[in-house]
């Protein structure tokens, strides 16, 4: 296998970050899966390592620059609701915070 033919891509149906595996054609998928959450938890490691309060990037992507903060915060206190997907499936859906 070449590492050559391994892609990350936002879904633009699912809105959802996708690792994919492509042939000659970059643009048609061999095999696919949801990868989200691997990209934010490499994302928040990279951004945390020595940086216990948080750290701030700066991106720049063509003549665009982005910039990306990433900082603990606590857990939200009123109810979030989350969907959780799995192979671009609704599983559940999970409310987090406050119980009442």
């Amino acid at each position: 296998m070449n590492l050559n033919n391994i892609k990350l891509a936002m879904s633009p149906l699912t809105k959802q970050i996708m690792m994919y595996r492509h042939g000659k054609d970059a643009n048609t998928a061999l095999d696919k899966r949801e990868a989200e959450r691997d990209v934010m938890a490499v994302l928040v490691e990279y951004m945390m390592d020595g940086a216990p309060k948080g750290a701030i990037k700066r991106v720049r992507f063509g003549s665009q620059w982005y910039e990306i903060t990433v900082k603990p915060i606590e857990a939200p206190s009123e109810s979030v609701v989350v969907d959780v997907y799995k192979q671009n499936k609704l599983v559940t859906t999970v409310t987090t915070g406050d119980k009442s």
